[in-house]
């Protein structure tokens, strides 16, 4: 009973320091914004299961947790080259990334990104082996496009609290 009281405060610390550090994107007039959700089913009025995003305050072990990262282009000119960092807290097992940027490149030791695929860890053993989806703790997205003022753009990650 106590080490799941303990898991859910470390996810809520989990939590609230991915809301107070925001995503990195490049320097100028964009305003960054992070907010954390939890999946869950609910039936429609027909019955049927449907997924629903909603506030995670809190979350339990095996929940599927959902990082949003919006980010505005509060500027007069347009922002090239916006690249946003998330990190990926060690409650939680990455799982896939999507929004207005290209596929996330990823990353297991903060330095090096790229897809997963070409990704490496060191083995108990000390041998390389390839990095799992479990080795992520970083995230980069970059826009492909110019971010006109005003515009918004959205990058989500969804990650399985351990």
């Amino acid at each position: 009973m106590e080490r799941n009281k303990m898991r859910k405060l470390a996810l809520a610390a989990a939590i609230v320091a991915a809301i107070a550090l925001p995503a990195f994107a490049q320097k100028g007039s964009l305003n960054v914004k992070s907010e954390v959700f939890k999946e869950v089913q609910e039936r429609d009025a027909t019955g049927v299961l449907q997924a629903k995003t909603v506030p995670a305050p809190k979350a339990a072990p095996g929940d599927s947790i959902v990082y949003v990262t919006t980010i505005k282009n509060i500027g007069t000119a347009p922002a090239d080259n916006v690249v946003i960092d998330n990190p990926v807290p060690p409650q939680l097992v990455y799982q896939g990334s999507y929004g207005d940027a290209k596929e996330a490149i990823v990353s297991v030791d903060g330095k090096t990104y790229d897809v997963l695929s070409r990704l490496q860890t060191i083995a108990a053993d000390g041998s390389a082996k390839p990095a799992s989806s479990a080795d992520v703790h970083y995230l980069r997205w970059t826009l492909n496009y110019s971010l006109k003022p005003g515009e918004v753009a959205t990058v989500s990650y969804r990650a399985l609290l351990k």
